[in-house]
């Protein structure tokens, strides 16, 4: 079984597919979508970090691809929805970021507090000038967590270690895993109004950003907000006006909308926002992990039909897959059939 690597991916991962019996692993990165198409038909799995645009296109042309494995979380850059009507399991390592995004979301908020970045680049340029840096403590702040998953209560823990209190918003979290990790539960509106920090950490949601003009008028004055989960969740020229009218405090941003992150944004030229290039996952660590998790994945599928952290069907073994795949097919063209009679392109 052949398994193609088509993004930089830590050579521990890799090293973990050529040490495997049965597995022939390629590592070509950087390849156009037309190169890909031409190349995909031969391979059994796919890794991808965020580079590759897994399109419907790549995914018709793979006629062997069982399993598409994305080396993170994310899986924004694949289509699900191609993949699952080719019967094509998508699996990511979502623990794997885990740590390492949890700690930027806490850098980031230590340096928004501090004023960190602007006062070392003021004083690397000569200037002495403490009394312009005036930051604020987080000791017993308020912090708003929007999304309670893996990252969000890694965030929640560090947070009551500095003693802050917490409160999160997530209409999917139990009362016990809340009550364990010690965070009040509100509304969104609630957190919106009580918070001094806002932290993200929840998918791209459907409607426009979650955070936009209406939510920042109803938060107080001042709040500082931090987003390592997705550009999209804010509104940026909504969050500029807000930061320019003093109604946030500062802001501080590792994800875009677009990226990379256009140099002339007026994100970069707003004072009062502190970019970072999408650092969340950049840890030595986090990319062993992430690469060791969804190489051992892989395997396990390929060789034993073993489904694990798949995001666009159930977990099943490889038997029953095998079994359906090709009802998966038929049920595709009888929907494209259906499609033509209905646009008058056939008759009935």
């Amino acid at each position: 079984m052949k398994v193609l690597v088509s993004d930089n991916l830590s050579s521990t991962g890799v090293n973990k597919l050529k040490e495997e019996d049965g597995i022939e692993v390629e590592v070509k990165t950087g390849l156009p979508e037309d190169e890909l198409v031409k190349i995909i038909p031969e391979y059994d799995g796919l890794i991808v970090r965020s580079a590759t645009k897994v399109t419907p296109r790549i995914i018709e042309a793979a006629d062997q691809l069982k399993v598409i494995g994305r080396a993170g979380v994310g899986v924004d850059n694949i289509n699900l929805e191609a993949a699952g009507k080719r019967g094509i399991i998508v699996m990511n390592a979502p623990d794997g970021n885990l740590i390492t995004t949890a700690e930027h979301s806490i850098a980031l908020m230590l340096s928004m507090a501090r004023n960190i970045p602007q006062a070392s680049g003021t004083l690397k340029e000569g200037i002495w000038s403490p009394k312009k840096f005036m930051g604020v403590e987080l000791y017993d702040k308020t912090l708003g967590v929007v999304g309670i998953g893996r990252i969000g209560s890694a965030v929640a823990r560090r947070a009551k270690g500095l003693e802050m209190k917490v409160i999160g918003y997530d209409p999917y979290i139990s009362k016990e895993h809340a009550e364990k990790l010690g965070v009040e539960v509100v509304e969104l509106d609630e957190l919106l109004k009580r918070s001094d920090f806002i932290t993200l950490h929840t998918p791209k949601v459907s409607g426009g950003p979650l955070l936009g003009e209406k939510q920042f008028n109803v938060m107080k004055s001042g709040v500082r907000i931090i987003n390592c989960a997705r550009g999209a969740l804010i509104d940026s020229e909504a969050l500029i006006k807000a930061i320019e009218v003093g109604k946030v405090a500062q802001a501080a941003l590792d994800v875009y909308e677009k990226e990379p992150l256009n140099t002339d944004s007026p994100l970069l030229k707003t004072e009062g926002i502190i970019c970072t290039p999408h650092l969340g996952a950049s840890t030595e660590e986090a990319q062993d992990k992430v690469a060791v998790a969804i190489s051992e994945q892989l395997i396990g599928y390929l060789k034993y039909g073993q489904v694990r952290n798949a995001v666009n069907m159930p977990s099943i073994d490889a038997e029953l897959l095998v079994k359906i795949k090709p009802y998966l097919g038929l049920a595709e063209n009888m929907g494209k059939l259906i499609s033509q009679i209905a646009e008058g392109a056939i008759k009935s």
